[in-house]
């Protein structure tokens, strides 16, 4: 998928929320840990998180159902890029 500035942009922006989701999932945070806190953490720990999507695709459909407000465009943006 060949993305334009623009859209590498959202997607950037889409995708850390969609690590941020998993980390919480893997880590079982329900609570205590806000997204900006997770964004300023290394990037060891946002390596981790897409490796636990990556062994768990099931991740990417919950997160999309349970984002239902998200965007028809982030959306279609994460799903091209699913790797399942």
């Amino acid at each position: 998928m060949v993305l334009s500035k623009q859209e590498y942009q959202q997607y950037l922006g889409v995708h850390l929320r969609l690590l941020y989701y998993c980390f919480c999932k893997k880590n079982k945070f329900t609570k205590g840990l806000s997204f900006d806190q997770f964004v300023k953490k290394p990037m060891d720990v946002k390596f981790e998180a897409r490796n636990f999507i990556n062994q768990n695709s099931s991740l990417l459909n919950e997160f999309l159902d349970e984002n239902g407000h998200m965007g028809d465009s982030d959306k279609e943006l994460l799903l091209g890029f699913n790797i399942t």
